[in-house]
């Protein structure tokens, strides 16, 4: 590193801070990571702290924090959730509205501890998908740690989510609805994993439904076992149905095989409208509409978020369904 003279800066090293203060490398580490089990003085803390400041001793997001006034790391801890387009695509676009704020962002599994983990990187903030655990999150705010959870949904406040899983459904049906449909069906993923997804975007299209006027959407499950389709029998069996909200694009990839297999011509006897428009939804017979999560608007709100919250400000309005767009094509 060099100044402005061009002369090329020394490294500042924990030695030179130590020395400076007068104490061991080992204080120094002690005071800089607020080791526990330690017993050290106040007086040999700010020694330490003021050395610190002193020689622009920055070799960790600790000794950042101490010349930032906070530390420039959000740690996002990712549900055990399969892998998601949706997901890679929100947390790329936040690591990029992050850096821009010069705040960094860090992923960890929910398999992983995530006391441990908060408590090990000393983030700026904490993002989590579902519910942070209440005894964290007291820890969190005794400790200066910003926790946002609730970012898509919670079994329990569902509605106060940041990202409404039922605003997919209800923006599916808004879909379905203004090309003419009024006899619906939602049709359910198979994967045991993604049922609380499954069900919310449901309960918002029937919810959806019921504002418009229509009767409760028909539910349709895959049977991967039928012959001549995954979703054979209900094609078969629709009756006056004339549109279905498919969960994702996967599933309605299945819907528009099994329709193909079965004669049923789309969009003219049944539209389909997926989510998340997949690379693939582009390529089917016929291209499928599908509910696009924005990440970019969905990284702005967070990385917006988290801002308010490390200035003490009022923090933004959920973005509602603001961040959903319909990408329209030939299915619908």
């Amino acid at each position: 590193m060099a100044n402005r003279a061009g002369v090329k800066r020394q490294r500042v090293t924990a030695s030179m801070v130590a020395e400076r203060a007068g104490v061991s490398v080992a204080t120094v580490s002690y005071v800089l990571n607020d080791a526990p089990n330690q017993t050290i003085t106040s007086a040999t803390r700010e020694r330490v702290l003021e050395a610190v400041r002193e020689l622009d001793y920055a070799p960790s997001s600790a000794a950042r924090a101490l010349r930032l006034g906070r530390n420039d790391v959000v740690l996002l801890i990712l549900p055990d959730w399969p892998p998601s387009l949706a997901v890679a695509q929100l947390t790329d676009a936040l690591a990029t509205e992050l850096s821009r704020q010069g705040l960094r962002l860090i992923i960890e599994r929910e398999g992983a501890d995530p006391s441990r983990s908060w408590r090990t990187v000393s983030p700026a903030a904490v993002l989590k998908f579902g519910d942070l655990d209440a005894e964290d999150e007291d820890a969190m705010r005794l400790a200066g740690t910003v926790a946002v959870d609730r970012l898509v949904f919670t079994s329990a406040a569902a509605k106060g989510a940041h990202f409404s899983q039922q605003a997919i459904g209800a923006v599916q049906v808004q879909h379905l609805y203004a090309q003419g449909h009024r006899h619906l069906a939602y049709a359910s993923t198979p994967e045991a994993a993604l049922q609380p997804f499954n069900d919310l975007r449901k309960l918002g299209a029937a919810e959806e439904c019921s504002r418009l006027g229509l009767d409760e959407p028909a539910d349709w499950r895959m049977d991967i076992n039928a012959p001549g389709g995954w979703f054979s029998e209900a094609i078969r069996r629709r009756g006056n149905i004339t549109a279905v909200a498919a969960f994702n694009d996967e599933v309605a990839a299945a819907l528009l095989a099994t329709a193909r297999s079965q004669g049923v011509e789309v969009p003219v006897s049944l539209a389909v409208i997926g989510v998340d428009d997949q690379p693939m939804s582009r390529f089917m017979d016929p291209p499928l509409s599908s509910v696009w999560q924005n990440p970019h608007r969905m990284a702005r709100h967070l990385a917006e978020t988290v801002q308010a919250a490390l200035a003490n400000n009022p923090p933004p309005p959920h973005p509602e369904g603001s961040t959903l767009d319909v990408i329209k094509r030939n299915s619908t």
